[in-house]
């Protein structure tokens, strides 16, 4: 890295360093932001291209951090609830989840990177150096909204792209974080409803 900061050597459970950007047993599993490790985060990659959800989905939103089951939560986005679209897996949207306790599902000593220690690897330029530098993997990212169109917990992009979680939370729009975008021809920054399943990378405090 460009920074000489520590990251984890691979995703939040993946089985092994990856040989390639698109080696599935490096992709490791897909969270939603703020989430415990509950099962939720469980995806069967068939090939490179092509995962699945391993439990099922549904669109009651949780009550509290620990949702106590193992299902992919799916805002419901078509209908306004209080007056308000909801992104979020969480009834309250709030947005301690990883400010309190920033370690999220990292091992002890380690934490989910903010956006600005995302911002501060400027060697990650897209997908070839991002594998370069970190052994980043293109695990894709997880569907997280129920808005009408099927797409809902269907896992897209993968092999071609990633979108990484950060623990920082969008400065405006509710239920909204941020994540690092990373493909073949680019590296941005940009936000997206809790409710997405995206890959980990943990940084040694």
């Amino acid at each position: 890295p460009v920074t000489g900061r520590q990251w984890l050597d691979r995703n939040l459970g993946a089985s092994r360093v990856a040989t390639a950007s698109n080696d599935r047993m490096a992709y490791g599993h897909l969270f939603q932001w703020g989430r415990p490790a509950d099962g939720h985060q469980l995806v069967n990659y068939t090939s490179s291209t092509n995962g699945a959800g391993v439990n099922g989905k549904t669109k009651t939103l949780a009550t509290s951090d620990v949702p106590g089951n193992a299902t992919f939560i799916t805002p419901d986005n078509t209908v306004e609830q209080n007056g308000v679209f909801i992104y979020d897996w969480r009834n309250d949207q709030s947005t301690n989840r990883w400010a309190i306790n920033s370690q999220g599902s990292c091992p002890s000593g380690w934490h989910v990177p903010t956006m600005a220690e995302w911002e501060a690897e400027t060697g990650i330029t897209n997908l070839t150096t991002g594998y370069s530098q970190l052994k980043l993997t293109a695990a894709g990212y997880r569907y997280g909204d129920f808005d009408g169109s099927g797409r809902e917990g269907t896992v897209r992009t993968a092999g071609s792209s990633a979108w990484y979680w950060s623990s920082s939370v969008w400065p405006s729009g509710a239920g909204f974080s941020s994540y690092k975008s990373i493909a073949s021809n680019e590296s941005i920054t940009d936000l997206a409803g809790r409710a997405y399943g995206m890959p980990i990378r943990c940084i040694k405090n």
